[in-house]
């Protein structure tokens, strides 16, 4: 089982992924730390995300990946998660520079503009 927690950066996606990581008892991926730095997009490292996510898949085990354009990164590697969770923070739409490709991205990704489950807090800073 694969849950893709999917949204903006700075909506919060990391501390969820920590905490139903901790609920659930199941390990939880950071995309983040799969970004390609020489990409002037937001790219991944698929190459490393497919073996992470395939050691927990070849056990037959659940796993939680979180990060923005997540459900890009998982098509590339002809994976389609059972649960995607959506989190939004009001304020947050994004990085401006990246505001665009958000739009974009939600267009061409069904399940990022209409997840299984959206999760939205309000910031207290």
């Amino acid at each position: 089982m694969t849950i893709a927690i999917d949204g903006v950066d700075h909506a919060g996606k990391s501390s969820l992924g920590r905490f139903l990581s901790l609920q659930l008892g199941m390990p939880v991926i950071e995309a983040d730390c799969t970004l390609k730095s020489d990409s002037r997009e937001v790219t991944h490292d698929t190459e490393l995300m497919g073996r992470l996510l395939a050691e927990r898949h070849n056990m037959n085990r659940p796993v939680i990946i979180e990060g923005v354009f997540i459900l890009r990164a998982l098509a590339k590697l002809n994976i389609e998660p059972d649960f995607v969770i959506g989190v939004s923070a009001k304020g947050r739409r994004g990085s401006l520079n990246l505001q665009y490709a958000f739009r974009k991205y939600r267009s061409a990704y069904i399940r990022a503009k209409a997840p299984d489950y959206q999760f939205k807090w309000v910031p207290t800073e």
